[in-house]
């Protein structure tokens, strides 16, 4: 965001430009068109991103975080079962010049991911017993970071009874499925890592498929 730019609640991007310079009832009612042709179009197609499961509420997180905020989280952390000791930091940046203070890092734990594994496959061929037990250091982070993001994506406020991303979710399913019969059926992609689409459509009696065979012993088809 510009200098001086006033931060809205709400943008409507076409390519690069927002298209909204206020949020006046005017401006609003223009997007809602927009998309309400949008959704008529005859070939349809979504890509769902981390911020469509965020959401906050009164100050606090009721979903699941953006990776900057995710990131932060795990990188902040002194205690607790999902952290970086202080020794493995320090062997990390003393041994692989990995230094987890680095903004790459501190705010994309997929970055960090990346590199750790990269840097597992090459220890995992070494004989010599101090890279070993190196190895051990990068195995114990890459298990920290995993575990992290499986905790924040399944034992956030939506997991104790609070609905207002699966509500949103609803919502949007709700009104993919009253497009015309006439239509072929809408795409919907996603790179996360929640079950918000599957609960929604679930919920809504809405039938899907997503690359899953199977019942009781479920498998992907790739």
């Amino acid at each position: 965001m510009k200098k001086n730019e006033t931060l809205r609640s709400i943008a409507f991007y076409k390519g690069k430009t927002n298209t909204i310079d206020s949020e006046s009832s005017e401006e609003i009612a223009i997007v809602r068109r927009d998309i309400a042709d949008a959704l008529n179009s005859k070939n349809l197609a979504f890509l769902l991103g981390s911020g469509c499961s965020s959401s906050y509420q009164n100050g606090k997180e009721v979903g699941i975080p953006t990776m900057g905020p995710m990131a932060k989280g795990f990188m902040d952390a002194t205690t607790g079962k999902h952290r970086v000791t202080a020794t493995d930091r320090q062997r990390l940046d003393s041994s692989l010049g990995m230094d987890l203070n680095d903004e790459t890092y501190r705010n994309n734990l997929e970055r960090l991911l990346e590199v750790l594994f990269a840097q597992e496959l090459a220890l995992r061929a070494t004989t010599r017993p101090a890279m070993q037990k190196l190895h051990g250091v990068v195995q114990r982070v890459i298990r920290s970071v995993t575990a992290y993001v499986r905790e924040v994506c399944t034992e956030g406020e939506f997991s104790r009874g609070d609905e207002t991303v699966l509500r949103t979710y609803m919502k949007f399913y709700r009104r993919l499925a009253q497009r015309e019969r006439s239509l072929p059926r809408p795409w919907v992609f996603t790179t996360n890592y929640d079950l918000f689409n599957e609960t929604a459509m679930d919920r809504l009696g809405i039938p899907y498929i997503n690359g899953f065979l199977g019942s009781i012993e479920r498998r992907f088809v790739r």
